[in-house]
């Protein structure tokens, strides 16, 4: 049985648009695999490559993952495309903005729900 705190990560590949989902804990003895999978994400002939990781499964990043991370924008850089990160939430999200690497990383929430547009501004001009 796997350890519930090691690091998995699932891909999804759909045309360009590659989705990278880790869940467990993203630390020194898993950093390395990170980088390795982007890698192979953006590995081949493919133009505009998309890349977007998805953290929602993740519970516990350490500066070891936060370099993975790093360096995984850098290997998507280095190709015509982008690369962004979504969903980090609690300790992972709080450790990314601390750090001051959110938005390197494109850091974006996902909507919880329908977009709901503000109500028209009342005027008190008669």
């Amino acid at each position: 049985m796997a350890d519930v705190n090691e690091l998995a990560i699932e891909v999804l590949v759909q045309g360009r648009c590659s989705v990278v989902r880790l869940s467990g804990e993203l630390d020194l003895a898993a950093a390395w695999r990170v980088p390795e999978v982007i890698s192979g994400c953006v590995d081949g002939d493919r133009d505009g490559i998309e890349v977007i990781v998805d953290l929602c499964g993740l519970r516990f990043i350490d500066c070891a993952g936060v370099r993975a991370l790093v360096k995984s924008v850098q290997l998507v850089a280095d190709r015509p495309g982008w690369f962004r990160v979504r969903n980090a939430h609690g300790q992972v999200e709080e450790v990314l903005r601390l750090l001051g690497v959110d938005e390197m990383l494109g850091l974006r929430p996902e909507p919880s729900g329908p977009i709901r547009h503000a109500p028209p501004a009342v005027s008190d001009a008669p």
